[in-house]
């Protein structure tokens, strides 16, 4: 098989035309051990080659860089994220505490109005039947019919407000 020769090149000393293979040995031979030591200039495919990986490695700590700004902005959203939850946990628990005073509350004004509605009629001992105390009955009603609505209302308001958490709402006289 014959093997394939490569063109010659010129020895950049003397300018004789030497198969590149053997141009380090002429060089050295020829004109002495600091001409063959001297480094070939570097070709532009390696100079860009040489460009290609600066820029790679340039780019490759820039996105590390952006990683970490992006693990720490995570680590701040998932923070921030947390305060809110909780502080919106604690309105609603603190307007859930006071719908509960206003219920008990008005569970009172209710158990108030029936007791003295109640001394009333005892205190008559037969309720009779003139137009006044008919007044004064349907006046009864209508206040209590008003304490009642706004019983339910709260009841209802705080039912939504709990919903899954398996509320019992029978206290209230809700059923």
């Amino acid at each position: 098989m014959a093997s394939k020769r490569m063109a010659p090149r010129e020895c950049p000393e003397c300018g004789l035309p030497i198969d590149p293979r053997g141009l380090a040995g002429h060089r050295r031979l020829k004109h002495g051990e600091a001409a063959a030591r001297q480094p070939e200039a570097p070709s532009q495919e390696r100079q860009a080659s040489q460009a290609v990986l600066e820029a790679l490695g340039s780019i490759d700590r820039s996105i590390w860089r952006i990683e970490a700004r992006m693990m720490r902005l995570e680590a701040r959203i998932e923070e921030l994220a947390g305060d809110a939850r909780e502080a919106a946990r604690a309105e609603a628990e603190s307007e859930r505490q006071r719908m509960q005073r206003e219920l008990d509350h008005l569970l009172q004004t209710i158990a108030a109005e029936k007791a003295a509605a109640a001394e009333e009629a005892a205190r008559r001992g037969r309720p009779a039947r003139t137009d006044e105390e008919l007044l004064q009955q349907t006046a009864f009603h209508q206040r209590l019919g008003r304490l009642n609505r706004r019983r339910y209302s709260l009841i209802f308001r705080l039912s939504e407000q709990g919903q899954g958490q398996g509320q019992d709402f029978s206290s209230f006289g809700v059923v």
